[in-house]
């Protein structure tokens, strides 16, 4: 019966960190009160590999990795989409914008 009951709560915590797993990387969290942000920024390859940052002008960096169409690093964009608050990414770095949309405006003089 012991060895059941340990089964039992071994699957239990295992369900468990896959649902926060899942939940973390799909993006299913609370949505910053600021709503839609506009940036202008040039894009920069990321630290790990698949991630992009859109470096602004007053440096600040964004995570921008979610974008569907992916910008090419040394693109001069602008970005139109939302951040998020607790929201853990891969990339472990910049803030992370769910991307709407964004436009190539030129090349970076980085």
């Amino acid at each position: 019966m012991i060895k059941i009951r340990k089964l039992f709560y071994s699957i239990v915590t295992a369900i468990i960190m896959l649902f926060m797993t899942i939940n973390a990387q799909s993006g299913l969290c609370q949505i910053n009160k600021g709503g839609v942000k506009r940036l202008v920024g040039c894009v920069e390859n990321g630290v790990e590999g698949g991630c992009l940052m859109l470096i602004t002008r007053d440096n600040t960096k964004y995570d921008i990795s979610s974008a569907r169409r992916k910008p090419k690093a040394g693109t001069w964009i602008r970005v139109r989409g939302t951040s998020y608050d607790n929201y853990i990414s891969i990339c472990m770095e910049g803030i992370p914008i769910k991307v709407r949309s964004w436009k190539k405006l030129g090349y970076c003089d980085r």
